[in-house]
């Protein structure tokens, strides 16, 4: 039911496909258009069916109304919204799992910003203010900031700093990493690991900036947000639609994140 390639599922039913049939059957062809990486399951499900999706979705997600995407470097699903807010995270921490696996003695974020991918505007940190953070105490420099819902967003991300006592690459952890989460057929993961290889010109470090900008168009393409507006219309009212309509406003910003690697 649910292949490698899919990133989103949306749950419907009948009387939600019935009634978006009635009010445009241009946007009712258009939403049930085939997408690769989009399944549109309708519930009520045979058992059997529930079975194998659950090797995927938490059964407390399978409800009519919810929209899930696929979390990042895995195989699981949580609601939409939740990606929105949390993929950034994931992908830094694996990243920093690989880079010590590869030998990193230092892996922290000197600064982050958060763009509006359809604007110019965006907020910054850099430099200034200390948040605490969870590994080993070490500390991680972010900038003042009046907007306290972002400075929020971006303390679990700009407190992760990593350290350790640096050496050579461990290459069978390294690739095991690169296995279990599908880094291979990331460029981002693929080239640090790849230059860790060469020995007769070891690397020292690594500055580089991590954007979201393209995770977050492909996620919530033009198709996606047809499908997010007309199940947020005819479900009007449903818990699960609100956390879709958080999702919508969220994808319109991308984080950057400038990292610095030492070795």
């Amino acid at each position: 039911m649910i292949e490698q390639y899919t990133q989103k599922i949306f749950f419907v039913d009948d009387d939600f496909l019935e009634n978006l049939k009635e009010e445009s059957i241009n946007e009712y062809n258009e939403f049930v258009r085939p997408q690769i990486d989009t399944k549109l399951i309708k519930l009520p499900l045979q058992p059997e069916n529930i079975l194998e999706l659950i090797d995927y979705v938490p059964p407390s997600e399978i409800r009519v109304g919810n929209i899930l995407a696929k979390m990042g470097y895995g195989s699981q699903f949580d609601t939409i919204d939740e990606f929105a807010e949390e993929y950034i995270v994931r992908k830094y921490k694996l990243w920093v799992q690989l880079c010590i696996a590869l030998g990193a003695k230092r892996v922290g974020i000197s600064s982050a910003e958060e763009v509006f991918i359809d604007e110019q505007s965006r907020y910054e940190f850099e430099g200034g203010l200390k948040f605490e953070a969870p590994l080993n105490g070490i500390e991680a420099n972010v900038g003042c900031s009046t907007n306290r819902d972002l400075e929020e967003k971006f303390k679990k991300i700009l407190g992760f700093v990593a350290e350790a006592v640096g050496g050579e690459p461990d290459f069978v952890a390294a690739k095991d990493i690169m296995d279990r989460y599908g880094l291979f057929r990331d460029e981002f993961f693929e080239s640090i690991y790849e230059m860790r290889k060469i020995k007769t010109n070891k690397m020292l470090s690594y500055r580089f900036t991590l954007d979201t900008t393209k995770d977050m168009k492909r996620m919530f393409d033009a198709t996606t947000r047809m499908r997010l507006l007309a199940m947020s219309r005819i479900y009007k009212g449903k818990a699960e639609i609100a956390s879709a309509e958080n999702s919508i406003e969220k994808s319109r910003k991308a984080v950057k994140l400038d990292v610095v690697v030492e070795f």
